[in-house]
């Protein structure tokens, strides 16, 4: 497969501003930290060449470019030019086999837009390449894209290059409690009732819960609001397993109310905890 006019910009400077052996091409910021992403406006020759996302990591992660409607997937490449590869997706429920070509730095390939939907609502994504896989995180990936979107409408014009302010939030009242609740009695090790609340995010996660205590103990999620909401009540030696989103916050409370390991919180992909 040859890289297009398009597919060449993209894979010249999306994610990468300047990369070596770029001649007329050249990114331009549009829009800094969309919910973790940065949003760039590539320029041809002074002609709008497409715009394209992606996060600051420096880790092995992957970028969306766009022009004129048509989508291209990106990751980061140390291959020569024209070298290609494959990679399998597996996007939640859906799986597909890419085919990818190297060019300045980049894998690169047209991505469908039922795919940019996909990872827009997606909660776990998982890219192979030559053997190995790679858990992506898609938090913030809906606000990024639609940025991505209106950029290459505007033909990368109109935003300042900035970073936009972050607003401070509003002291948020903490939350009363239930009278004669369980759930809501909280006792050594506990946080203050409604002081941690899970945020909503879109990571998948996993974590089974391991009680290693003799007593029986019980799991609880602190729900968006910061109340505690029963998920699974474990006798000693007992596990379970859920299924949540990454940075949830759970609790491990005895009868007495005594919390055990503080405020836990699940970790991207799947993970372990042993309640001691």
């Amino acid at each position: 497969m040859k890289p297009t006019a398009i597919l060449s910009a993209c894979l010249t400077l999306a994610a990468l501003a300047g990369s070596a052996g770029a001649q007329t091409i050249e990114a331009k910021p549009y829009f800094n930290n969309v919910r973790g992403w940065n949003v760039v406006a590539f320029i041809d020759n002074g002609r709008h060449a497409g715009c394209g996302m992606e996060r600051p990591s420096g880790a092995f992660d992957f970028g969306l470019g766009r022009e004129n409607g048509a989508w291209f997937l990106l990751f980061p490449s140390n291959a020569q030019d024209g070298a290609t590869s494959s990679a399998i997706i597996d996007l939640d429920r859906y799986s597909e086999d890419f085919q990818l070509v190297s060019r300045m730095g980049l894998w690169g390939a047209p991505l469908p837009e039922t795919w940019v939907r996909q990872i827009a609502g997606g909660s776990s994504m998982v890219v192979t390449m030559n053997n190995r896989q790679f858990p992506m995180s898609l938090s913030g990936t809906s606000a990024a894209i639609l940025k991505v979107e209106e950029c290459d409408a505007r033909q990368g014009g109109g935003m300042a290059v900035a970073v936009p302010a972050v607003p401070q939030p509003m002291p948020r009242p903490l939350v009363q409690p239930p009278v004669e609740s369980d759930a809501a009695r909280m006792g050594a090790g506990c946080p203050v009732y409604g002081s941690f609340r899970s945020p909503d995010l879109q990571d998948y996660a996993r974590v089974t819960f391991y009680n290693t205590r003799p007593h029986a103990v019980t799991v609880y999620w602190l729900d968006h609001a910061g109340h505690t909401v029963e998920i699974a009540p474990l006798l000693g030696g007992e596990s379970s397993t859920i299924d949540t989103t990454a940075g949830a916050y759970f609790l491990a409370k005895n009868f007495e109310g005594t919390c055990f390991g503080g405020v836990i919180e699940a970790a991207f992909g799947e993970s372990d905890y042993f309640i001691q």
